[in-house]
C-alpha cells in the first residue's frame, strides 16, 4: 500500500482467493491480512490528511464522472489516455496474452496469474478514465512492470523448449539491463537546462530571502527542499481535506488560500509564478498586477473553481546568469 494505486491489485488477490476457497477459516485469515495494512493505510490518512485518501489522489480524481484523454506524445512518458505506453499498455498487453496463452497450456500458472491481470485492468481503466492529468512519472508503474515481467517469466517457462529457455530468459534480462543502463548513462551525461525551480531557488539565495513564506504555482517541492523558507503549494497537495473544501468553497478559493495562510500565523510575503500549468493552472494577466488560478475540483472533468488576487510590485525572475 505504498501507493494508493496497488489498491486495485491487492483487491483482486482477496476476491480471487474468497473464489476458490469455501473455508471459512482461509476466507478469515485472508481479510484479515488484507485489513490491517489497508486499515492502518486510512487512520494514517484521516489523521494527517482528513480524509481516507491522500489530498493528491483526491485532487487528481475525476470519480465517479469519465475523463479520458488522447494520445500524449512525450517520449519515455508517451500516453493513451493518461497511462504510460511503455512501462503501462505494454506489460498490460503482455500480461493479457499471457492469460489467454497459459489459460490452455498451464492452468495452475494461470490461476496464479490472472487475479494480477484483473488488478492491472483496473488500474488502467481508472488512471485511463477518472483522472485529471497524464499518469507519467514512472514510479506509478511498479505493478504493471512487475506483472508484466512475471508474465513474460511465464510464457518463456511453459512455451519454450527446456534447452532454451536459459538462453531467452538471460537475453531478455541483457536486453533489459542495456535499456536501463543506456537510459541511466544518457540522464547522466546529457546537459539539461535548469528547471523552472531551480532558477526560483537562485533567485532566492542571490536576493538573500531567508525564514519567508511563499505560495509557489509550479516545483514547490524542490524549492521546498534545498532553501530556508516556508512553502505553499498552490496545486494544495500538501494541506488536507479541510483546507481543500474551505478552498474550493470560498467565493475567492485564491483569497481563500492566503487567508489560511494567515490564520496559522504564516502570512504570504512572495508569489512565485513559473509555467503555472500544474495542477492549478496560474497565470498573471497582462496588466501584471493580477494573478488568476483555476483549481482542480474533485470528482468533475476539467472543471475548475477561478480564483484571482492582486499583486503588489512584480518582478520577473532571469532564466539566464
Amino acid at each position: 500500500m505504498a501507493r494508493l494505486d496497488t489498491v486495485f491489485v491487492a483487491s483482486a488477490m482477496l476476491g480471487a482467493l474468497w473464489l476458490r476457497t469455501c473455508d471459512r477459516r482461509s476466507r478469515a485469515v485472508a481479510v484479515v491480512a488484507f485489513a490491517v495494512p489497508v486499515g492502518l493505510y486510512v487512520v494514517t490518512n484521516l489523521a494527517w490528511f482528513g480524509a481516507a485518501v491522500p489530498v493528491s489522489g483526491l485532487l487528481k480524481s475525476t470519480f465517479p464522472v469519465p475523463c479520458p484523454t488522447g494520445w500524449r506524445m512525450t517520449g519515455v512518458n508517451t500516453s493513451i489516455s493518461g497511462f504510460n505506453v511503455v512501462f503501462g499498455w505494454i506489460p498490460l498487453t503482455l500480461t493479457l496474452a499471457a492469460c489467454w496463452r497459459l489459460r490452455v497450456v498451464a492452468p495452475t500458472a494461470y490461476a496464479q496469474l490472472w487475479p494480477l491481470a484483473v488488478g492491472l485492468v483496473a488500474q488502467t481503466v481508472y488512471v485511463g478514465l477518472f483522472t485529471h492529468h497524464p499518469d507519467s512519472w514512472l514510479w506509478h508503474y511498479v505493478v504493471p512492470v512487475t506483472v508484466g515481467a512475471w508474465a513474460t517469466a511465464l510464457l518463456i517457462d511453459h512455451e519454450l523448449p527446456q534447452r532454451m529457455r536459459p538462453r531467452v530468459a538471460t537475453a531478455v534480462m541483457a536486453l533489459a539491463l542495456m535499456g536501463a543502463g543506456g537510459y541511466a548513462v544518457r540522464a547522466c551525461i546529457r546537459s539539461l537546462p535548469r528547471s523552472d525551480s531551480q532558477i526560483v531557488v537562485d533567485w532566492l539565495r542571490a536576493q538573500d530571502i531567508r525564514d519567508a513564506t511563499l505560495l509557489v504555482s509550479d516545483g514547490p517541492g524542490e524549492i521546498a527542499f534545498v532553501t530556508a523558507n516556508r512553502i505553499i503549494g498552490l496545486d494544495l497537495l500538501t494541506t488536507n481535506a479541510t483546507v481543500v473544501q474551505q478552498v474550493l468553497g470560498a467565493a475567492n478559493p485564491l483569497q481563500q488560500v492566503l487567508q489560511q495562510a494567515k490564520m496559522c500565523g504564516r502570512s504570504v510575503d512572495y508569489v512565485v509564478v513559473t509555467t503555472g500549468t500544474w495542477l492549478t493552472a496560474t497565470r498573471v494577466a497582462s496588466d501584471g498586477q493580477t494573478l488568476q488560478a483555476r483549481f482542480l475540483s474533485p470528482g468533475a472533468c476539467r472543471q475548475h473553481k477561478v480564483g484571482q488576487l492582486q499583486l503588489g510590485a512584480c518582478r520577473s525572475i532571469p532564466t539566464r546568469s
